[in-house]
């Protein structure tokens, strides 16, 4: 059974297109693990998945991404990290790791253009390996 640890995950968003990975010495919130051995295959539980919000260091939106993180979180989507990272080669988007999660990708894709108040950001699959469930989002 599948279960999102508690303590540092084993994420990882290394490819071809990301500049960045990890916490950024940051230590993810404590939440309840959610058992599953695979992603729904509908966007329709937000609770499953787990988001690692990358904000960029020098962004102007440093301020306001507590917004972002309480609207997501509103929704249901746990979000486990944040932290100062930018996508230098790809830019902002959502990743997505495996093909199940796409629609949840593409809903926190329109939450955080609602928030943006811009249609930029979009869900992109990459192709590194991430337990089912796992999304970076990258502001900039």
């Amino acid at each position: 059974m599948f279960e999102i640890p508690r303590s540092k995950p084993a994420f990882s968003s290394h490819s071809g297109n990301v500049g960045g990975t990890g916490y950024g010495g940051q230590q993810p919130a404590q939440q309840q693990p959610i058992n599953r051995t695979e992603s729904p295959t509908e966007y329709g539980i937000p609770a499953f998945y787990a988001l690692f919000v990358h904000y960029g260091s020098q962004s102007p939106v440093n301020a306001d991404v507590s917004e972002l993180i309480s609207r997501l979180r509103n929704v249901g989507f746990r979000v486990l990290g944040t932290d100062r990272e930018r996508d230098v080669q790809g830019g902002p988007g959502v990743d997505f790791f495996r093909d199940e999660d796409e629609a949840a990708a593409k809903k926190i894709a329109e939450l955080v253009n609602d928030w943006r108040g811009t249609r930029t950001i979009k869900a992109r699959r990459q192709k590194v390996k991430n337990p089912p469930g796992f999304i970076g989002v990258w502001l900039f």
